[in-house]
């Protein structure tokens, strides 16, 4: 399934109201890349599974149909993003070059496995908010959101989703700031919640792509994916031909123009030029 989360058009968990309190104990989710994203979506996915529900325990299915290194890339991308348990799909026109590839990550995994099942994520700085409102109008607003923590990630922002519901409960104060993109509806409760964080000294800060204002929020100038460029509005194709899309990836003007457009309202974890280098 190449979209594992939070696509209410196909069968898709939606990871506040399917796990949890309100459904499955354990996080888990089936992904099959293959390139038609870039690999740190594998992180991000792990991200939005979190969304709250961070205590619970999470698995996911890749696939290794590809080649060793799309294999190993995947692999690290998924430890990376606190995944505790690997589950592959074994395509029968798999590519030869991923079983040995296998052999050489279980060893290594042998050693650090203790310590990356014991690993607690840490509290972020920022909330990229993942508006369930929008997704429910809006099917590419998940998987076009992306490409914003694409930018944020090798900007040096530490970032990670958030939903409409840590909103309405209170539980997002200790993020620094919310940040919005590409966010088209807002419910009337959060839309309220989000100007009484305002009110109260909170940073709330939608980009350019945002067509709403919301009292007390502080309106970034840029696009956070595309930079001074603009997002279109989702193709019927789907997100293969999106803009943003994976020829947007890994842009290290685009990512400065960003990381200078947010560092007055929010510091990088620390400085560095180098997009390979994250939080």
């Amino acid at each position: 399934m190449q979209i594992p989360l939070v696509q209410l058009w196909v069968p898709s968990p939606y990871p506040p109201c399917n796990f949890g309190e309100y459904g499955f104990n354990l996080l888990c989710s089936y992904y099959y890349n293959t390139y038609w994203q870039p690999v740190m979506t594998s992180t991000f996915w792990m991200e939005i599974g979190r969304m709250g529900n961070r205590d619970l325990r999470q698995w996911n299915m890749p696939d290794c149909f590809m080649t060793a290194g799309y294999t190993r890339n995947n692999f690290f991308h998924y430890l990376a993003g606190a995944v505790k348990g690997l589950a592959y799909f074994n395509y029968g026109e798999r590519n030869d070059n991923t079983w040995p590839e296998f052999g050489r990550l279980g060893k290594m995994l042998q050693r650090i496995g203790p310590v990356q099942a014991a690993l607690k994520p840490a509290q972020r700085d920022l909330g990229l908010l993942n508006s369930f409102t929008s997704n429910c109008f809006d099917p590419g607003h998940t998987l076009v959101q992306v490409y914003a923590y694409h930018n944020l990630v090798p900007g040096h922002f530490d970032v990670e989703p958030v939903a409409e519901e840590k909103i309405l409960a209170g539980r997002a104060a200790p993020h620094k700031a919310i940040l919005f993109y590409n966010v088209q509806y807002l419910r009337q409760s959060v839309y309220d919640a989000l100007a009484k964080r305002a009110a109260n000294g909170g940073l709330v800060l939608p980009d350019r792509t945002v067509p709403f204002d919301i009292p007390g929020a502080k309106r970034l100038s840029v696009d956070l994916s595309m930079g001074t460029d603009k997002t279109l509005p989702f193709p019927p194709e789907g997100a293969h031909v999106s803009t943003p899309g994976i020829r947007d990836y890994g842009r290290a003007e685009r990512i400065a123009v960003i990381r200078g457009a947010l560092s007055p309202y929010v510091k990088p974890r620390f400085e560095c030029d180098d997009i390979k280098m994250a939080a």
